[in-house]
């Protein structure tokens, strides 16, 4: 799999090193671990929350884990497209598979017009309105 530079977000400032290192570890070797920061037109250097890690890869990481309480985001180039919903590879959330077959079918409305789908709907019809 080879180096990689990977960046996680959504991760508490305040977290230790250790606890990325210790929940990284079953995917490869970390080397670095740092902060990613602001511009440097800034006067002072100011964490921007995501961390940079070099690590060398053993297996492709998630996109998505729990580290400390938090959902992560871990991306880096090379990374497998996985489902934010089914976890699955492969296919992105708006075209899942689960998705799609959970979502209620609409009704068929081709040779339907406006005025017999309203008069269909009773909710239509304004008060004072005689039919």
């Amino acid at each position: 799999m080879g180096m990689r530079c990977i960046r996680i977000a959504n991760l508490p400032a305040e977290d230790p090193e250790r606890t990325i290192r210790v929940a990284l570890a079953p995917y490869g070797e970390i080397i670095l671990i740092n902060d990613e920061t602001w511009s440097n037109k800034y006067r002072y250097t100011v964490s921007n929350g995501v961390k940079f890690v070099m690590m060398k890869l053993s297996q492709h990481l998630p996109p998505h884990m729990t580290i400390a309480g938090n959902r992560i985001l871990a991306s880096y180039e090379g990374q497998p497209t996985t489902c934010y919903g089914c976890g699955r590879t492969g296919h992105m959330y708006q075209s899942c598979p689960r998705r799609q077959a959970e979502r209620p079918r609409a009704a068929d409305h081709s040779s339907s017009t406006w005025a017999r789908i309203a008069a269909k709907n009773p909710l239509s019809r304004r008060d004072g309105d005689e039919n």
